[in-house]
């Protein structure tokens, strides 16, 4: 699925269903008040998928065993292996050490995690965003079916009739 099937799919509806409120929701939600809910439903969806995904890449990436190259001096194991135990590997340790509250305490300076970059989307978008999650039946996000989904979920904000009031904010909180 692609963007634009997704929009050919909701200018069906705007066409055949005009009583069914799809086009005054359609008009609110990507008109009138400028509002971009599929850019924000994007965000709410997508970018945890993608960091789950890499979670799980790097999790298998360093627990499998790397396969032995004999033109390479590297040492062969599991990676997280290596690194926690270098002489159990005939390895140096170049490691190098940190007292334990730095790191802490440079993330909390720097990437403070309450900063408005780390809120993907304003919190009463999530709130109710999360509302017709769960009346999708909170379906598990995969690879194969997240367009799916993304896909449901922008076709029930087209048929929502009576958005709540707070929704005119949403676009100035995130910026879009």
């Amino acid at each position: 699925h692609t963007i634009h099937t997704i929009w050919d799919e909701m200018i069906y509806i705007q066409k055949w269903y005009p009583t069914a409120g799809a086009l005054d929701a359609k008009s609110i939600l990507f008109h009138e008040h400028d509002i971009d809910v599929p850019k924000l439903l994007f965000r709410y969806l997508f970018i945890p998928w993608v960091q789950a995904e890499l979670n799980r890449y790097i999790e298998r990436t360093n627990y499998t065993i790397r396969r032995a190259d004999k033109y390479k001096i590297l040492p062969t194991g599991i990676p997280l292996n290596i690194f926690d135990s270098p002489h159990r590997y005939g390895t140096l340790n170049f490691k190098v050490m940190m007292p334990p509250g730095v790191i802490a305490e440079a993330r909390q300076l720097y990437a403070n995690p309450e900063h408005g970059v780390f809120q993907l989307v304003p919190p009463d978008f999530m709130h109710y965003t999360t509302g017709i999650y769960n009346t999708l039946g909170s379906p598990a996000i995969i690879r194969k079916n997240i367009w799916d989904i993304y896909q449901q979920m922008c076709l029930c904000f087209l048929a929502i009739d009576a958005l709540p009031c707070h929704i005119v904010n949403w676009r100035t909180h995130v910026g879009l």
